[in-house]
């Protein structure tokens, strides 16, 4: 297995971890709604990429992490919908918990992007 598949695996098990876990929550209190657990799945998969990787990520593997965090996100979303487990508020009374969701997830995958294509400090410290 190439170090670039390690590395998407890596990223999709940071966001099956708070995917899980929000999942969990969700069952646990069905009347909640956990507004920022779906960016947070979004956003662990780069996050976990930036984390192991020194400097940049590959392109290919930046975007397949943004990518798998959205997935992951959006899976857990329709379980969650789909076990009756989204009876919370959302918080503007003029849209759904769903449509919060989706806007939910739409921005963690643009913060998960900056995470992923942001240079780390190490390369800000190179010469060149």
């Amino acid at each position: 297995m190439s170090s670039g598949a390690r590395l998407i695996l890596r990223a999709a098990a940071g966001s099956l971890v708070i995917a899980a876990l929000w999942i969990v929550l969700a069952s646990i209190t069905p009347t909640t709604n956990y507004h920022l657990a779906p960016m947070v799945a979004v956003i662990a998969a780069p996050s976990t990429i930036r984390l192991t990787v020194p400097g940049r990520p590959a392109p290919v593997v930046a975007v397949s992490a943004v990518a798998i965090g959205i997935i992951v996100a959006t899976g857990s979303a329709l379980l969650i919908h789909a076990a009756g487990w989204d009876l919370g508020h959302a918080i503007s009374t003029s849209i759904t918990t769903r449509s919060e969701t989706v806007v939910v997830i739409a921005l963690g995958a643009v913060i998960g992007a900056v995470i992923a294509a942001l240079p780390s400090k190490d390369d800000a410290r190179s010469p060149g």
